[in-house]
């Protein structure tokens, strides 16, 4: 268990980025001693939405499923995006066909700064020929990259949503600097779109999100921009992480390198009716077992119900020999909250799109993987009382910075009475070119089992 409380105290609750200089520390320790809730749930000003330059890295996203009258289902995901560590301005813009899997890779990346413009206090970005516009509840996006000329019209159906806002007042601490994260998970979306000519009207389901804060992906842990304000998140979000899960030995848990804490998964789902969902996990090494993380079930109704005792597991895996990583292209889901259950299993279905980032002033680290692709989800949502299956579309995003010691694995089996006493461990270390396996059994009798061998 000491195992488990260290990876607590360094938990990272949802999808990092990076930064250098801080943009609004001046506030930082002011906002997180704030008991009264600074930034409510259901609040977004337009303070908010507009930009936070110069803070280290900012994003704009949406992502969208959606049928295009003639030609079937779609998918697309975006960001606008600038990054001062570097520093550059990148446009993550992928389409997907849902019906045949074909994706079509249309963003831009490492332009100068200042390719993207954008403005206070409202969401106004131009990034060459594409752009977006708005305040909640509306939101206008144009593309028009390569063979697709793209518009979309967003209408939030459900409020906005501060990660954490209610445990550390939004504010997630990535090593030892801090960011922010808004999201809106159902909106009503409807446009056009041109490929290759041919014309269609769109409808269907979107998401948003605002991102922004100051830290470093090559040396996360430099510059500290609020020591003080930094350990205070951590503190309220280990105490909040603690006081959801008990203190028990697991059947089961397993720890890998490629897992570490400047990783995460994050997947959002729009279900068949009109129920969202977001997930965001950062890992802390672990591979099957709890989730650091949380995660949002909304309701058609707009009601956010709030998870934090998850547990997880992986179901199909993708190896990049290359660089000697694992990412999952399968996640299965369990979480609980008193009388409420959760279910899910999302799975990409589509060709993946992959972000290769090698840009890191390190030795200890290789790369930055991005993964991306839309899938179906499917489970079921108990209250105690009631039933209710979800069914629906999903986006998978799986990163990972990849250590520079390759992929290790160490899996933990126990049994417990009343039906024996043991522990079975497995390590598999690409570093090492080894595998070993170990058996030490208690009850009902007494067996020793270790194997090792030479991996190819």
């Amino acid at each position: 268990m000491k195992i488990m409380l260290s990876l607590a105290v360094f938990a990272l609750i949802v999808v990092p980025a990076a930064a250098i200089s801080p943009a609004f520390s001046n506030n930082f320790s002011a906002i997180l001693s704030d008991k009264s809730e600074a930034y409510p749930v259901d609040t977004w000003t337009p303070e908010d939405e507009g930009d936070h330059f110069p803070c280290g890295r900012e994003w704009w996203n949406v992502d969208t499923f959606f049928v295009i009258d003639g030609m079937g289902n779609w998918s697309l995901t975006s960001s606008f995006e600038y990054e001062m560590e570097t520093p550059a301005c990148n446009l993550f813009l992928t389409v997907f066909n849902m019906d045949n899997g074909t994706s079509y890779s249309l963003g831009s990346y490492g332009d100068p700064v200042g390719t993207l413009t954008h403005e206070k206090n409202m969401v106004k970005l131009r990034y060459q020929n594409s752009w977006m516009e708005g305040l909640y509840p509306e939101y206008v996006v144009h593309f028009e990259r390569k063979n697709f000329i793209i518009n979309l019209h967003f209408e939030a159906a459900t409020p906005p949503q501060w990660v954490a806002g209610n445990i550390s007042n939004g504010i997630l601490p990535m090593g030892s600097g801090y960011y922010k994260y808004g999201f809106i998970p159902f909106c009503r979306v409807t446009g056009n779109i041109t490929i290759d000519g041919k014309y269609g009207e769109l409808r269907g389901t979107g998401y948003y999100e605002h991102v922004w804060g100051n830290w470093t992906y090559s040396n996360p842990f430099r510059n500290p921009s609020d020591l003080r304000g930094i350990y205070t998140a951590y503190k309220n979000l280990t105490k909040w992480w603690l006081s959801h899960h008990s203190l028990s030995i697991p059947s089961s848990i397993a720890f890998s390198s490629d897992n570490n804490i400047f990783g995460y998964d994050w997947i959002w789902a729009s279900f068949d009716n009109n129920w969202s969902m977001f997930y965001g996990n950062v890992p802390s090494w672990v591979c099957q077992g709890p989730a650091f993380g949380i995660l949002y079930l909304v309701s058609d109704e707009g009601e956010y119900l709030s998870f934090s005792n998850i547990s997880y597991e992986y179901g199909s895996m993708v190896y990049v020999a290359d660089y000697d990583v694992y990412y999952p292209s399968e996640i299965k889901i369990k979480a609980c909250a008193g009388d409420k259950k959760l279910e899910l299993d999302a799975g990409m279905t589509c060709d993946i799109h992959t972000y290769l980032d090698r840009n890191l002033s390190s030795r200890y680290w290789k790369a930055i993987f991005l993964w991306e692709s839309p899938g179906y989800i499917s489970g079921f949502y108990s209250d105690g009382n009631e039933n209710v299956s979800l069914n629906g579309k999903c986006e998978i995003e799986p990163e990972r910075q990849v250590p520079a010691i390759g992929h290790n694995y160490l899996g933990l089996n126990f049994t417990t009475p009343p039906d024996g006493i043991a522990i079975g461990i497995s390590i598999i270390s690409h570093f090492f070119g080894i595998g070993i396996d170990i058996l030490f059994q208690i009850s009902p009798a007494i067996k020793f089992h270790f194997v090792i061998n030479s991996l190819s």
